[in-house]
């Protein structure tokens, strides 16, 4: 089962100098949120930004992760966004990271 560790030990493969947050869904290891801030994403689209970290992942999925939830930023975009999370099981609704945060440590 990944870990939050292992999570930010592979985004950081791809993207060494990113700023980072992983963010456990369903508290199951395999539902995760991410929301990755890197100066590479400058001038990318959303898809293209995605996809830098999905081509890595691909390998592990739906074997170790079933779920993925990015948000790839730009600093200046990370500056003016909160951190909404979106929960890809979740009805369409949106959660902030502190809900979940709260939820999983209630388990």
């Amino acid at each position: 089962m990944p870990t939050l560790q292992w999570m930010e030990e592979e985004i950081r493969k791809v993207l060494p100098d990113c700023i980072v947050k992983v963010t456990d869904l369903t508290g199951g290891g395999d539902h995760f949120h991410l929301r990755v801030v890197d100066e590479e994403f400058v001038n990318k689209r959303p898809l293209a930004r995605q996809k830098i970290i999905l081509n890595h992942f691909k390998q592990y999925i739906p074997s170790r992760v079933h779920a993925l939830d990015i948000q790839a930023l730009t600093p200046e975009q990370a500056s003016k966004i909160s951190e909404n999370i979106f929960h890809p099981h979740g009805g369409g609704q949106g959660i902030h990271s502190k809900s979940i945060e709260r939820m999983n440590k209630k388990r």
